[in-house]
């Protein structure tokens, strides 16, 4: 997929992508890969590293609302809120707290590689950036398998039957967009699609009566609708 990408991507790139899909083909270099760290304030680094479709997850580190929400819409991005930009003085505490994070959220598996992209000057990649490598706390577990003969499937040698129906299933990289009528505008609803994994909330105001709609989040001030700050809203 990379190699793909690349072959179609009008060439000369500016600085910007020119590092960051560097820090993408690491992903496909490096099998034991948990996770891509990218700081970002406007999204622009953040977004290069998902348009190369790397195999793991990718850990936005932002201080901004709306690249937050943003994330939503993106390949295999999740967010990491900081309350201001980092600087690159606290770029190393910023970094150890990220991949704690992924860790505990298990969005990268302990003690594995991780790339963190960077800026020089700062710690904003959108910026002039740079990446290196580095190792998620913790140690990685193996599951127990079962005994007996395994499976193998004839499109990779290296899955077999135990692993299909492990616990230890990937990361999700794609997002869920929800397209809702008045029959979903209520809050155990609402509640349900966000706890399930909800990243984009469109609302089709075509149904419905202009009451129902002034009540529907986020005119409404119901508790998904504050629930719903960290994913998009879209009217139509």
């Amino acid at each position: 997929m990379y190699s793909f990408i690349r072959d179609f991507t009008p060439m000369p790139v500016g600085t910007i992508e020119a590092v960051v899909s560097c820090a993408a083909k690491a992903a496909v270099d490096l099998p034991d890969l948990g996770v891509v760290l990218v700081f970002s304030e406007k999204g622009t680094a953040a977004n290069l590293a998902s348009k190369y479709r790397p195999a793991c997850p990718i850990l936005v580190v932002t201080s901004s609302d709306e690249v937050v929400r943003h994330t939503n819409t993106v390949y295999a991005q999740y967010p990491y809120k900081l309350s201001a930009p980092a600087s690159s003085a606290d770029e190393a505490a910023a970094v150890k707290m990220a991949l704690k994070h992924a860790v505990d959220t298990k969005i990268c598996r302990p003690g594995a590689t991780a790339v963190v992209i960077s800026g020089v000057s700062s710690a904003n990649a959108d910026l002039a950036p740079k990446f290196g490598i580095t190792v998620a706390p913790g140690v990685y577990q193996l599951p127990a398998t079962t005994a007996g003969v395994q499976t193998v499937s004839l499109r990779a040698t290296a899955i077999s039957l135990s692993e299909v129906f492990s616990p230890e299933a990937p990361v999700r990289k794609t997002k869920i967009v929800c397209t809702m009528g008045p029959k979903c505008w209520d809050e155990d609803t609402l509640g349900a699609l966000l706890d399930s994994g909800m990243g984009v909330a469109r609302f089709n105001f075509s149904h419905g009566t202009h009451e129902a709609r002034a009540r529907a989040p986020p005119h409404g001030s119901t508790t998904p609708s504050n629930a719903l700050r960290t994913s998009v809203v879209t009217l139509s």
